[in-house]
């Protein structure tokens, strides 16, 4: 993370490679339509026009206001390096249950937590509610990338090694 968060203290003309993680954060924090606006030319201003439409889009996934189907796979790399993410084991893929696979990978403590928070309705699958604690894992999202949110604020990606 780009130590220089303040305002003014980023120089507008730097290109800078943490830059789409400090305007991801910076549009994480904000609360408000002046904030995230803020945050909007912050990155127009370092990593480039180009990154700004994949950090609003990572932004509207974190805050549940854009179906995760439609972000591309840039938009899934990019929030591989801001919210925990570890590989798919080797041999998961659409029949595997999500039950075991996020027991498996420390996601939530154990397969009988993933149960609770499942029929509690708090487990959420690539943006839609776990309906049931024998559910598959489906098809993935862009580029491999399965979208797990535990609760309401915290999230992990799972991806094809």
């Amino acid at each position: 993370m780009d130590e220089r968060v303040e305002i003014g203290q980023v120089d507008p003309g730097e290109r800078s490679p943490n830059g789409e993680a400090l305007a991801l954060e910076s549009v994480r924090r904000g609360r408000d339509a002046a904030d995230r606006a803020l945050a909007g030319d912050l990155v127009t201003r370092v990593p480039g026009a180009e990154a700004l439409e994949r950090v609003v889009q990572a932004a509207r996934i974190i805050f549940g206001e854009l179906d995760p189907h439609a972000a591309p796979a840039s938009v899934w790399q990019m929030l591989r390096t801001e919210v925990p993410s570890q590989p798919l084991p080797s041999g998961a893929g659409p029949e595997a249950a999500i039950v075991a696979l996020l027991g498996a990978m420390g996601v939530v403590k154990s397969k009988s937590e993933a149960r609770g928070r499942i029929q509690q309705r708090g487990l959420s699958w690539n943006g839609a509610v776990v309906p049931g604690a024998d559910a598959k894992a489906g098809e993935p999202l862009a580029g491999g990338h399965y979208w797990v949110t535990v609760g309401k604020k915290s999230h992990s990606i799972l991806h094809q090694p």
